[in-house]
């Protein structure tokens, strides 16, 4: 799909690429530039482009490096070459204003007729290969299955956005997440962070879509009886009165039903417990059950691995075959995130990834679905991120780091550096996973957290240290985060010992000789 991107923007992209897998190392200018069939005059001028951008390249004789203490982060990179493709910004205009002509399109994003079927041309080239989308012309307008459009506009604003920009201008965000927080607690549909974000990204794009009048067929029967339930309910009417004011729709069964088109799948379950009572009546989810139960038990003989959630393993899996291609940062645009993990995982875990890829193209076909790349790859990724322990379970067989500890002071302070060593590797931190199902600044920064880990781009909180990686949290990561934790624990030390030596201004006037010997005494310490 990063085909859309014009030959110079394209190149500029795997350079920068290049340089943040690098994490900060020097590479060779001059076999990048035969890696990526260019010269190294070219690789130049898009430094300096790059630059532009913000981002600090330092270059020594044919060698460079990114620093990246002083650069964007990938994702704000990724989102730069995004917005200045004109073949991209054609998705978002089109979006917004389906029924363009060649000249109101022209006028509106301030390029040639000519500029605007080429660009056209270019990009159902690559939309058509990889979402099954096209844009129609005459008028200009998405063309292809309604589910794939929709699915395709989310990933395609999902990249585009950061977190806390919300895209869509004639839709109130408070509004629709009240609208959500409704409609999925009625519905039982368990939310989380990155599942809120999901559908409330979808939901967004199905309301618009289904006001302009594009609709997708669907079987209302799944959620007809909370419907019935919830049509006299007070909360309910509030709403529909809002439907009806601003959009001119009615709020009934099919309309709610075009919002949740995605989760209304007869073999998409809510809950784990709705998933496995479903197996006595449908042999299909019976099916699906079996086969993952034996290929997970094989996975787990095959490699000597241990699982204690095997249930909620099978069920995600169920889940996300079922989906499809609807969650986010399946089928990427320019910013392939999980492919970013899946690369590393399998560099380091090469024989387990190639088994699990194999085992999920089994499970694809065992279900009769038609082959497919990405899916197959997010189903391994999936099995990767829910598997509990995985990971630790594979590095543990690799070969052990040996320290020996010698001193020549007595056996007991070789224990305790020894102890210190453990109790820093694992007793340091207390650790949580954020529960709430939106991103709150407000509460996040006042709240006792040290240090957000994130894989997502947040911006600077005053107060609070940010780790953010956004592929495989890896060996390098946990040691960039210890040395967080180290520089928090010297700071307190820091601030501990200036208490002592600078009593607060309110206590000023309590000072005393006692207090004077009191600091001389520290100062001698010191």
């Amino acid at each position: 799909m990063r085909q859309v991107l014009q030959a110079s923007q394209l190149r500029r992209l795997e350079f920068i690429e290049i340089l943040y897998s690098r994490h900060g190392g020097w590479v060779s200018l001059p076999k990048v530039a035969e890696y990526l069939k260019t010269t190294p005059l070219n690789l130049k001028n898009d430094i300096f482009g790059l630059r532009k951008l913000g981002v600090t390249i330092i270059t020594k004789r044919a060698k460079v490096r990114l620093d990246t203490t002083n650069s964007p982060t990938i994702e704000t990179i990724y989102r730069d070459f995004n917005r200045h493709s004109p073949a991209l910004n054609l998705v978002e205009e089109i979006f917004n204003t389906p029924d363009h002509t060649t000249e109101s399109l022209s006028e509106a994003l301030f390029i040639s007729p000519s500029t605007v079927y080429r660009h056209i041309n270019t990009l159902n080239k690559r939309t058509e290969e990889v979402f099954n989308v096209k844009v129609d012309k005459r008028p200009y307008r998405f063309g292809g299955d309604e589910r794939d459009i929709r699915y395709f506009l989310a990933e395609y604003f999902a990249e585009r956005y950061p977190l806390e920009e919300w895209p869509f201008k004639e839709v109130d965000e408070r509004v629709l997440e009240t609208f959500i927080q409704y409609f999925t607690r009625e519905l039982n549909i368990g939310m989380n962070f990155s599942y809120y974000y999901f559908v409330k990204i979808l939901t967004a794009i199905s309301l618009i879509r289904t006001i302009q009048g594009f609709f997708i067929e669907t079987d209302n029967s799944h959620i007809e009886p909370v419907y019935n339930v919830i049509k006299d309910q007070h909360t309910f009417k509030e709403m529909k009165k809002y439907i009806r004011e601003h959009y001119d729709r009615e709020l009934d069964i099919d309309f709610i039903g075009q919002m949740f088109i995605s989760f209304l799948s007869p073999n998409y379950f809510f809950t784990i417990d709705s998933f496995y009572l479903e197996t006595r009546l449908n042999d299909q989810i019976n099916s699906s059950i079996t086969y993952l139960d034996w290929m997970i038990s094989r996975l787990m003989r095959d490699f000597d691995l241990e699982l204690d959630n095997k249930q909620e393993l099978i069920y995600e899996l169920h889940n996300t075959n079922v989906l499809n291609k609807a969650d986010l940062n399946v089928t990427p645009i320019l910013y392939d995130q999980k492919g970013g993990f899946v690369r590393e995982f399998s560099a380091k875990y090469p024989e387990f990834y190639e088994a699990a890829f194999k085992a999920m193209q089994g499970y694809r076909n065992h279900m009769l679905e038609k082959p497919d790349y990405y899916m197959e790859r997010h189903l391994t990724y999936t099995l990767i991120v829910q598997w509990r322990y995985l990971i630790c379970q594979l590095a543990n067989r690799a070969e052990k780091i040996n320290v020996l500890i010698l001193t020549k002071y007595d056996e007991g302070y070789s224990r305790l550096i020894k102890d210190m060593m453990e109790f820093r590797g694992t007793q340091q931190m207390n650790i949580d996973i954020y529960d709430e199902i939106h991103f709150d600044r407000d509460t996040i920064a006042q709240s006792n957290y040290d240090i957000l880990v994130s894989n997502f781009e947040i911006e600077p909180i005053e107060g609070k240290h940010i780790s953010y990686n956004p592929s495989l949290f890896s060996v390098e990561s946990l040691y960039e985060l210890y040395q967080i934790v180290i520089k928090i624990i010297d700071e307190r030390k820091k601030n501990d010992y200036l208490s002592k030596l600078i009593p607060d201004k309110e206590d000023d006037e309590h000072c005393d000789e006692s207090d004077d010997d009191e600091l001389d005494e520290i100062f001698e310490e010191a």
